[in-house]
């Protein structure tokens, strides 16, 4: 019983870490900051669907409706700076320019002042580096099913416009107007 719960739970870890390496597309080189135009005013929306998610062991997890929305300015270049941490040994390609993780650390912090509830990580293995959510509102990522080759499960998905962005939130920046929209929904990543 013991080797299969940490059979199970190894193929867990894999598979969390694979969705983070497999979500941000993966290239050569470096990001080209563009200079920002000031002031910057962006809506970030946080969603989830009130249910019950089982995970790969049978275990269920209640997810409550989540519906908040807050607005993030940005005045100047000199009233900006990255405020969320950036991991030792982690190149922040984009430092001191608006991108969409500033939005989602800022807005949260709003909800949150003590941030209680909100954590994430930095992939320093792909080229750019790239910071990722791994629990926003108390609710992480759940495995529902994982293969050598897949992943299936709940996690923050973050749109940008209404497009679903393809790089890590760290690595796209941000402009006036902007609709930033986290949903924890169901996902599903093959490599």
């Amino acid at each position: 019983m013991k080797k299969i719960l940490r059979s199970r739970m190894m193929i867990f870890v894999m598979a969390v870490a694979m969705v983070f390496a497999t979500s941000a597309t993966a290239f050569a080189g470096s990001i080209t900051p563009v200079t920002p135009t000031y002031p910057i005013s962006v809506n970030v929306q946080f969603e989830a669907t009130e249910g019950t998610v089982t995970d790969i062991n049978d275990v269920d997890h209640d997810i409550p409706a989540i519906a908040v929305s807050k607005t993030v300015e940005y005045a100047s270049a000199g009233a900006f700076s990255t405020e969320f941490p950036v991991d030792a040994g982690a190149v922040h390609e984009l430092a001191g320019y608006p991108t969409v993780m500033d939005a989602i650390y800022n807005a949260y912090h709003q909800y949150s002042p003590s941030m209680a509830g909100f954590t994430m990580g930095w992939d320093t293995y792909s080229t750019p580096n790239g910071a990722y959510i791994t629990t926003l509102f108390n609710i992480g990522t759940i495995t529902e099913s994982s293969t050598s080759n897949s992943w299936k499960g709940y996690s923050w998905s973050i749109y940008l416009n209404g497009t679903l962005t393809s790089l890590y939130a760290s690595n796209v920046q941000i402009k006036d107007g902007d609709v930033v929209r986290v949903v924890y929904q169901e996902n599903t990543e093959t490599w």
